[in-house]
């Protein structure tokens, strides 16, 4: 392709490239996800649920979110 033309056309490989590419990523969607993925969404929501037990309530974004929150202030 000459500079400043403004025709472009693909090659072979580069379509070859982009078909494998499309295959690969077609398959990785079909997986789903792993048993690890969802461990790991199940414990943060039970973490989350329990913070809604504990607080009586949703406990909305702040520093120690994920860390805990007490239910009742202490003097």
């Amino acid at each position: 392709m000459a500079k400043g033309s403004k025709n472009f056309y693909f090659s072979a490989e580069v379509g070859m490239f982009l078909a494998v590419l499309g295959a690969l990523f077609a398959g990785w969607v079909g997986l789903g996800p792993s048993n690890q993925e969802l461990l790991a969404n199940y414990a943060k929501s039970k973490d989350v649920w329990d913070l809604i037990l504990a607080n009586k309530g949703f406990a909305w974004w702040s520093p120690n979110y994920l860390g805990g929150c007490l239910a009742v202030l202490q003097p």
